[in-house]
């Protein structure tokens, strides 16, 4: 199953559809390609940018799956890249690529991801309480939770401050990425 989690992660997405029936939703891509691949895990790096932006990402990680000991569940640490700005395109870029599995990361600590095989079409999962620290427009932490389907994504990041009050990301659900033919 990791294989498939691999193959249905890894691609060019966007949420055009979801952003053009419902204003609440910015038209975002997301891209992610392939670093490497080992028995039990493997590392993408990936890019989201606001529609018609690709060259300015908002956001640019790396993230390592690997099969836990528990079943059908898969953990992804979070790691940031220091001057990521180098590697903006590095998904379409050889030689930026082969840089980027090079290059030291650092560890998000507490933003890891457990995503579980629903035993029908989704891998499904996210974080785990309090733990991912954000600094983004007052949140001092941010949650995830991601859906891994064949033909698209579904993510919600959203961050609180110390009141436990979301000042970012949807409040009505998802972003529904679909992948680009």
């Amino acid at each position: 199953m990791l294989d498939t989690l691999a193959a249905w992660i890894v691609g060019s997405y966007n949420s055009m559809e979801q952003a053009s029936s419902d204003t609440n939703y910015y038209y975002i891509t997301l891209n992610s390609c392939l670093l490497d691949r080992r028995d039990s895990s493997f590392r993408l790096y990936m890019e989201q940018a606001l529609g018609g932006a690709a060259d300015n990402p908002f956001r640019q990680l790396v993230y390592e799956f690997s099969l836990t000991g528990n079943g059908n569940e898969y953990r992804s640490e979070v790691y940031t890249i220091p001057a990521d700005s180098i590697y903006v395109g590095a998904c379409s870029d050889t030689v930026l690529k082969a840089k980027l599995s090079d290059v030291p990361l650092s560890l998000r600590n507490g933003c890891d991801l457990v995503l579980r095989w629903n035993g029908v079409d989704a891998f499904e999962g996210g974080t785990a309480g309090k733990g991912c620290v954000s600094n983004l427009r007052r949140a001092i932490f941010s949650t995830s939770l991601l859906r891994v389907l064949s033909g698209g994504m579904e993510s919600w990041d959203q961050g609180f401050d110390t009141a436990e009050v979301q000042v970012w990301g949807p409040q009505n659900g998802p972003y529904v990425f679909l992948r680009e033919k």
